[in-house]
């Protein structure tokens, strides 16, 4: 397939690519691909008469300027990255249900930590040890995928609108399509995918090459991996962080969800590469099809947790961060964090591992370990009313990760306080997990509220109802803002409030529109307010 498009680029002296039609020139080289609600095919003579050609998987478009590729997703990854050759040296995929974000960033801080140059890619955006300077309009405007945060860190965030498939087609629904615009509306904005789309993460790879990063650690979702983003990129080394239910309403079993997860490795992991994979999910009712998998397709793995190839003794935690020992080489280890949780330092480790892939001696990790902090959103402390209560905002939107977060939790509670939380579930995404996150929030914490999410187009009191019905004891108060509020209103000596599933989203989508909203900025406000009354 690589030769064909090589040839056909030459042939017809192909300068760019995309898959939306609008974007059709003399030049341009289009990529049908049929989505969840419009199909690129619908737009082949359009595209045509503006003098693109076109690539296809539909056998039976076959005709002069349409060329038919057996995978035409795999086709777009395969251009985009001839197109933009270059990448860092190292590349590092994690994937995972939860975790994935944290660990990325703990290989970025750790190689930041030893004075080397690096970047992370994911549900944060990307970040980099060297400045990316992303070009502009004369009237300071953005006009390019990444949008500029600072100099360092970039939202590669594009803007999600409506369209008509009168004028355009879309990978999956709605169009996404990069506009001018003002730094000041970001906040409004909603994040990208996790993994980009192929041109954007070929784009974003090629430019990291040239201002010389030569690590980069960013995370694989299993629709990036399904949907073949990365295409035939290969990483030096790759981690798998957990795995648990999600995303079953675009996988639809937990097998074909592990499988997705687990092609990364088949796909895209160099010969001799190795996986670094949390010991929990070799222990669990998917440990033999994932050995099996590892066996079949001869794939190194190495395992950390309680059962790992590094062992985890004991980790002792508090509200001021975490002590952990464990056990690498024949030698028992330690170091303090004042990251919170025993799955933080499980991905601590996991991160650390992965570094040592990399050529870099263990005993120079852990002295950096300690300096390593927290991710922005993920079981983070905001803050506390000084001998009163303490109050957490984590991106908890999995049975499994809310329950951790919850245990976590509970286990540095002071024996006379209350656990609070206030979590609601997202729309269009699984529905079957609502009920079971309902389950968890009753079980483990003492008080609990449901409130929206991020809705999208489903209706929120729909959404609500489907956690209450197996939260019988929760409140329900519709507005997440005031939830928040009445809920710190009600904290006492010793509490502490989680407030869980967006961590560090700073919008809120209710139907058609996005909205700024971030659970951090209003639990710091009201904070502040609470100190002052006390004043």
């Amino acid at each position: 397939m690589k030769t064909k498009i090589i040839c056909l680029f030459k042939q017809y002296n192909i300068k760019s690519i995309s898959y939306d039609s609008r974007n059709a020139e003399i030049g341009n080289a289009f990529f049908a691909i049929k989505g969840e609600k419009f199909d690129g095919n619908l737009f082949i003579s359009e595209v045509l008469e503006k003098g693109a050609i076109v690539f296809t998987d539909c056998a039976e478009k076959e005709a002069e300027k349409v060329f038919y590729v057996q995978d035409i997703r795999l086709a777009l990854a395969i251009a985009s990255g001839i197109l933009y050759p270059q990448f860092p040296k190292n590349l590092i995929a994690v994937t995972g249900t939860n975790g994935k974000s944290s660990v990325v960033s703990y290989v970025y801080q750790i190689l930041k930590l030893l004075g080397l140059d690096a970047a992370t890619l994911g549900t944060l955006g990307l970040e980099s040890t060297i400045d990316f300077f992303p070009n502009s309009t004369s009237d300071g405007n953005l006009c390019v995928d990444p949008l500029l945060e600072s100099s360092r860190t970039l939202k590669y965030a594009t803007v999600l609108r409506s369209v008509s498939p009168a004028n355009s087609s879309s990978v999956a629904g709605s169009e996404r399509s990069l506009i001018k615009i003002n730094e000041s509306f970001l906040k409004s904005l909603p994040e990208v995918l996790t993994t980009p789309d192929p041109i954007t993460f070929r784009k974003i790879l090629n430019e990291l090459n040239e201002i010389g990063i030569d690590n980069l650690a960013f995370e694989a979702s299993s629709h990036g991996i399904s949907q073949k983003r990365l295409g035939d990129i290969k990483v030096k080394t790759a981690g798998f962080t957990s795995f648990s239910q999600d995303h079953l309403d675009y996988h639809k079993t937990m097998d074909d969800y592990l499988k997705a997860k687990l092609q990364l490795f088949a796909d895209n992991l160099e010969d001799g590469g190795e996986v670094v994979i949390n010991s929990e999910i070799l222990d669990s009712n998917y440990a033999q099809m994932t050995k099996d998998f590892f066996v079949k397709n001869r794939i190194n793995y190495f395992s950390v947790g309680k059962t790992g190839d590094i062992k985890i003794k004991d980790i002792k935690t508090s509200l001021i961060g975490s002590e952990v020992y464990f056990e690498y080489g024949r030698k028992n280890h330690h170091f303090d964090t004042n990251i919170i949780g025993s799955f933080q330092a499980v991905n601590l480790l996991i991160a650390a591992k992965i570094v040592t892939n990399l050529g870099i001696n263990f005993d120079q990790i852990i002295e950096v370990l300690k300096q390593v902090t927290a991710v922005t959103g993920r079981l983070q402390r905001i803050g506390d009313i000084e001998d009163e209560f303490q109050v957490f905002v984590d991106y908890a939107h999995t049975p499994d990760a809310l329950k951790k977060s919850l245990s976590e939790l509970q286990k540095i509670k002071l024996e006379n306080g209350n656990l609070y939380l206030v979590f609601g579930c997202g729309g269009d995404r699984d529905p079957s997990k609502r009920g079971l996150m309902g389950e968890v929030a009753c079980k483990l914490a003492d008080y609990v509220v449901v409130t929206d999410d991020n809705p999208r187009s489903e209706d929120p009191k729909k959404i609500r109802f489907d956690v209450l019905k197996s939260a019988s004891k929760a409140e329900e108060i519709d507005d997440r803002e005031l939830a928040i509020e009445n809920t710190m209103a009600k904290l006492q000596k010793n509490d502490i409030l989680l407030i869980a599933g967006k961590g560090h989203e700073e919008y809120q989508i209710i139907g058609n529109k996005t909205l700024f909203f971030s659970d951090i900025e209003i639990a710091k406000n009201l904070l502040i307010l609470k100190r002052k009354k006390l004043q």
